[in-house]
């Protein structure tokens, strides 16, 4: 039955990160620490990046129309007790764009950023555009969520985001691990809790259209918990959007 499949997808928005407001910090500091990195970076270059517009971090909502609401929302505050309180649609700005906040209260299971730049990337000689090209990096959903459709409806959403201003994005592009070294045990266990994926990420992306360009030993010059380097290889992946519209 089609009708019953597409009511219970996982509908999910975004709503900017406000990089001026204590509360909106906090809580992308606390989504950091449960992932497990980067969290130094919040109150610092990633503030001052979304300042600059070179960096549009948003967070995942899940919508009120989702079937599952209540249980999913629930199911990530009782994982994470101090997430529960709600937080202010308050951003003014994003991505050097002014924009209304509509000052609803949310609880976000997750973030995501996209980015008009990424460093490192100059040497490489990608096969990518010159412009129209955005950067999905850092994204993060609830540990406690994880397979209920979030990432997915996070994605599609991603994509409508992406095109859209303030972006306009006609090219999607991002980094991941390749496939081979997700199903490393060795990876696995110095950096997902000993878990390897049924599906690597590689994998998954390339199910929705994202094409490997280009793969990159050691590009992140990854080190194990005790400061080893760990010998890992990054692929980059590409997809151009459709009916993007340029932006002149």
């Amino acid at each position: 039955d089609t009708m019953t499949t597409k009511m219970s997808r996982t509908i999910v928005e975004f709503i900017p990160w406000d990089a001026e407001s204590p509360e909106h910090i906090q809580r992308l500091v606390q989504q950091r620490v449960d992932c497990g990195w980067h969290s130094g970076l919040v109150d610092g270059p990633w503030k001052e990046a979304q300042q600059a517009g070179t960096k549009c971090i948003y967070w995942i909502v899940l919508s009120k129309d989702d079937a599952n609401y209540s249980s999913l929302i629930q199911k990530h505050v009782s994982a994470f007790p101090q997430q529960g309180t709600p937080l202010q649609d308050s951003c003014i700005r994003i991505g050097n764009m002014d924009r209304q906040p509509t000052g609803k209260t949310f609880v976000p299971v997750g973030h995501v950023s996209l980015d008009t730049e990424s460093p490192g990337i100059e040497e490489l000689n990608l096969d990518i555009p010159n412009s129209g090209v955005v950067w999905l990096k850092t994204g993060y959903v609830s540990r406690a969520l994880q397979s209920s459709g979030i990432g997915r409806a996070t994605m599609d959403a991603l994509e409508v985001t992406a095109k859209s201003e303030p972006l306009f994005a006609q090219t999607l592009m991002l980094d991941t691990l390749s496939k081979d070294d997700h199903k490393r045990e060795d990876i696995a266990n110095s950096f997902f809790g000993g878990k390897i994926p049924k599906v690597s990420n590689e994998e998954w992306f390339g199910s929705r259209g994202y094409k490997t360009i280009k793969t990159v030993p050691n590009f992140y010059k990854e080190k194990d918990s005790t400061g080893r380097p760990v010998e890992a290889r990054t692929v980059f992946m590409r997809l151009d959007l459709k009916g993007s519209t340029p932006h002149l």
